[in-house]
């Protein structure tokens, strides 16, 4: 019975760690976009230059709009990175736990003696 609930812990702790990397690989797309917005809010500059005051006024205008997708990506960026902290903990916990009970049951096997 032991054995069923060891191996139980073991399939949890596996989809534990399958659920690191799904949000490693998250983060790191995240990271990715923030890092390309802050490309795009750099590339855009209004012109000095302008014949009309509108085209001026709308550049501003998507430069700010950017500005505010960043602050929420970089918002993104945080949230996955504590989630990824959290169940990254949660991982360590549930091997230590694993591991103690693969330590039991190798206790509690009968000690096979030598008999010459």
């Amino acid at each position: 019975m032991l054995k069923t609930y060891a191996q139980m812990q073991k399939d949890k702790l596996r989809a534990m760690n399958e659920r690191v990397r799904d949000l490693s690989r998250l983060q790191q797309q995240e990271l990715e976009r923030l890092t390309l917005l802050q490309q795009h809010s750099d590339s855009i500059h209004p012109p000095q230059n302008v014949s009309s005051v509108l085209f001026y006024q709308n550049a501003v205008a998507m430069k700010a709009s950017v500005e505010q997708v960043i602050e929420v990506q970089t918002q993104r960026v945080i949230n996955t990175a504590n989630d990824l902290h959290l169940q990254q903990d949660a991982a360590a916990k549930q091997r230590a736990y694993y591991l103690a009970l693969n330590t039991l049951l190798e206790k509690r096997k009968p000690v096979k003696s030598r008999e010459d």
